[in-house]
């Protein structure tokens, strides 16, 4: 079994390389963002902190890959959600079939983190978490980013398909906006974190281009670069560890006045290193 690889805060000369056939050369999590942080060119949304949004009460649904089927409404709408982020507003090359966009490390037995609206049981976001000991985007899609090998351990886990539902900002009010899309980022890392505490998962790896980095530190969200920075397709793309610390969750909590558990009630994961039910 391999261990995390040391972080490196400078790299060897970046290359330039084509991207992956049916994935984009922004492969992080969708910010909903043509422009250089969260939003739209015409609305100027931009990252920063915020205080606790009164208007939008949500919650993190966490569905592991097994369970989908007892989960189907929401489970396509987050596939539906996906589609219309990563196809329809930011055009990435990716497969959408009957309106889904699916991948094949859906098919890996992922972990998903959805967050509800309590209120209307709306889809406000999602993110997908992977084991590093199986399949993963790092490994199999990004290996430039890691000349050395991708970090691969029970206690490594990969996030991917970060998306925000564009409903949470198709509003004219552009502080309501910044303000509902900032929430449900925030509380979608926080959700990471204590999903990574409850099964016994140290840290988290994932790929991201430099908007998203600005966006990590503007909400303190801390990670350490690995391996070589690399310019695929026309963005310069990175692999980063984040360190899934009680320090994290409080720096995550006070940038998002998220002081309490975002898990909802009830929610029960068995630690990565415990045999199989």
């Amino acid at each position: 079994m391999k261990a995390v690889r040391s972080p490196q805060r400078s790299a060897s000369k970046s290359e330039t390389r084509s991207k992956p056939a049916g994935y984009s050369d922004r492969p992080f999590a969708a910010n909903l963002a043509d422009s250089p942080d969260f939003g739209f060119p015409s609305r100027g949304l931009v990252a920063s902190a915020f205080s606790t949004n009164a208007w939008s009460i949500t919650m993190i649904t966490v569905i592991e890959g097994v369970d989908r089927d007892r989960h189907p409404a929401l489970i396509e709408a987050m596939f539906r959600m996906r589609a219309a982020v990563f196809a329809e507003r930011l055009e990435w090359d990716v497969s959408v079939t009957n309106g889904l966009e699916i991948d094949r490390f859906d098919a890996e037995d992922p972990l998903y983190l959805i967050s509800v609206d309590e209120r209307t049981a709306a889809l406000q976001g999602a993110v997908r978490l992977l084991p590093t000991t199986g399949p993963n985007m790092l490994r199999d899609v990004f290996p430039a980013l890691v000349p050395g090998g991708a970090p691969e351990s029970p206690l490594i886990w990969e996030s991917s398909r970060f998306a925000i539902n564009p409903e949470a900002f198709e509003t004219a009010d552009r502080g309501r906006a910044n303000h509902a899309v900032n929430r449900i980022t925030v509380e979608l890392l926080c959700g990471i974190v204590e999903v990574c505490h409850r099964a016994g998962i140290e840290h988290v790896v994932s790929v991201f281009d430099a908007r998203m980095a600005r966006i990590f530190r503007s909400i303190d969200c801390a990670f350490e670069i690995i391996g070589t920075p690399t310019r695929i397709g026309k963005t310069m793309t990175y692999a980063g560890v984040f360190d899934m610390s009680d320090e994290m969750r409080e720096r995550l909590g006070r940038a998002g006045q998220l002081h309490h558990p975002v898990l909802a009630a009830g929610t029960s994961l068995r630690p990565v290193d415990a045999p199989p039910v």
